[in-house]
């Protein structure tokens, strides 16, 4: 199995724990009495279902969007192509999960969604530019240095 698949996997992993986790969470903090939608609820026949399907879908979007993260690492993919596969396969986990949890119920929770998540993708796009750009610069001085160094000798 080659590296690239290991740490998507690792990553995918990791990002399913923390998505059950967060997803609960903020299920928690900001959601209904019992933690679940009564749209879920009534989906899946029972609190304790509801609360199943929600940790596993919560697991699930964490672990694409983290998963998704290797594409960064693909080089000869474009950053732009790059952010805009990423989004879209979290886009689609996403709405998906949501509307079947319940918790996008009206097409302007949805439109506010898609906007709020097309901006935080707009500023990992700017974040990871700004990473690149630092790479390359400290390659050039890498590389300027080796040619001075094998110049002098």
């Amino acid at each position: 199995m080659s590296l690239m698949i290991k740490m998507t996997l690792k990553r995918a992993g990791f990002g399913f724990i923390l998505g059950m986790a967060v997803g609960n969470l903020i299920a928690a903090l900001f959601g209904h009495p019992e933690i679940v939608s009564q749209v879920l609820i009534r989906r899946v026949g029972s609190v304790q279902q509801a609360l199943l399907w929600q940790t596993m879908l919560s697991g699930l979007i964490g672990g694409v969007s983290f998963a998704g993260m290797s594409l960064y690492e693909i080089e000869y993919f474009p950053l732009l192509l790059t952010s805009f596969v990423h989004y879209a396969a979290y886009l689609v986990v996403f709405t998906v999960c949501a509307v079947f949890l319940g918790w996008i119920d009206s097409l302007q929770v949805l439109f506010f969604m898609v906007v709020l998540m097309a901006v935080a993708h707009m500023i990992i796009f700017l974040i990871m530019c700004a990473v690149y750009r630092v790479q390359v610069r400290d390659l050039n001085e890498m590389q300027k240095h080796f040619l001075e160094k094998k110049d002098k000798h």
